[in-house]
């Protein structure tokens, strides 16, 4: 999306191809004025974000870590296996290795291994996809984990976050559930 200067600069500009010499002139000098006065970033390309994924392995978490990349966003993802990284199945390409930017291998129950996700990453948004079988990751790996990503966002001061689940239970409701 454009900052603003650049609208305005884009809807000067375009009075400017009025036959009208005199909007011309004005619409070139307030072009002119408003380089002078725009900050520098104010015409720089909007920044990537960067994106923390907690569950890149699974079927959501891989699919949020693939789109953010395919949209050129910084993706760092905390896994409990790096070679577990590939692609979504989709057609001929699914299951290839996947490239991340960041990738930390650890468990997020671990409040450390949690930060370093978040530790020079300077991460904007969090997308939160745990899941797999209590047998693998114990009974409460969905609650101790959220509870560690939510330190460390309040810690990095990161306030964009989205988080999803296959299991319903035992995770504890957000709202009641409903009779």
């Amino acid at each position: 999306e454009k900052h603003p200067a650049q609208r305005f600069a884009a809807a000067v500009s375009s009075l400017c191809l009025t036959p009208r010499y005199h909007l011309t002139m004005l619409g070139r000098a307030l072009i002119l004025a408003l380089a002078l006065v725009a900050p520098a970033q104010a015409w720089a390309p909007a920044p990537r974000m960067s994106i923390a994924v907690f569950g890149a392995t699974g079927g959501v978490g891989g699919e949020a870590a693939s789109q953010a990349m395919a949209r050129g966003e910084k993706v760092t993802a905390l896994v409990r296996d790096k070679s577990r990284v590939t692609t979504p199945m989709r057609g001929e390409a699914g299951g290839a290795p996947m490239t991340l930017d960041n990738v930390v291998e650890g468990t997020v129950t671990s409040q450390a291994d949690v930060d370093k996700v978040f530790e020079g990453q300077d991460v904007t948004g969090v997308v939160i996809a745990l899941g797999g079988k209590t047998k693998d990751v114990g009974e409460t790996m969905l609650t101790d984990g959220s509870a560690c990503i939510i330190n460390a966002m309040k810690k990095y001061g990161v306030k964009v976050g989205g988080g999803t689940t296959r299991a319903p239970y035992p995770c504890p409701p957000l709202l009641p559930r409903p009779q």
